[in-house]
């Protein structure tokens, strides 16, 4: 069968007609195709505008600081006995032999040098001093521990036999006979007799 070339010439054109009376209506004011609406969720992803959020910032932490422990009392112990320093460096024990009073006080650990021994001690020397009512204050020469401390003598306390008294600082330990103004003084830096 063959084709007859005038129809198909003239389905040609009429479909030309077609297209370009489609493409002037749109231009003389026909109704244009609304374009489909994207979906909700491609609307939004294509709206959403970038946003940075910041790091929380770090926690604090507050530490509450008790406030510091109040001193200990100061007290005045009399009698004889035993005690230490705070720091349990000085440890000294009042005696009371026949109406006479005396203190002795031993420093463990010292910065210090003592005198020369005396030639008449055979014993032991140094670290240890003796505050005596006839015959004042001087290093002791001694054999034998003291008693062990009975107590700590906190710093601003006293402890008195006879007019002999002993006061706890925090610089050291001064033991004076009020009778005759005889003392020693004795810390881990220094020591002072007189």
């Amino acid at each position: 069968m063959t084709k007859n070339p005038r129809r198909s010439l003239a389905a040609a054109a009429a479909a030309l007609a077609a297209v370009t009376l489609a493409g002037c209506s749109l231009a003389t004011g026909g109704t244009p195709v609304q374009p489909t609406p994207a979906s909700p969720a491609a609307a939004s992803t294509a709206s959403a505008a970038t946003v940075t959020v910041a790091a929380p910032p770090p926690p604090v932490t507050v530490t509450k600081t008790p406030p510091p422990a109040p001193a200990p009392a100061a007290a005045h112990y009399t009698g004889t006995g035993a005690f230490q320093s705070p720091s349990g460096n000085i440890t000294c024990a009042l005696f009371s032999y026949g109406g006479d009073d005396s203190v002795q006080c031993e420093v463990a650990e010292h910065d210090w040098v003592a005198p020369p021994k005396e030639p008449g001690c055979h014993l032991n020397w140094g670290s240890r001093f003796l505050l005596n009512q006839p015959a004042g204050a001087l290093f002791a020469c001694y054999g034998q521990d003291l008693p062990a401390p009975e107590r700590t003598l906190n710093y601003g306390s006293t402890w008195s036999v006879g007019t002999i008294t002993c006061d706890s600082e925090s610089v050291g330990m001064t033991c004076t006979d009020s009778s005759t103004g005889h003392y020693f003084f004795v810390s881990r830096q220094t020591w002072r007799l007189g």
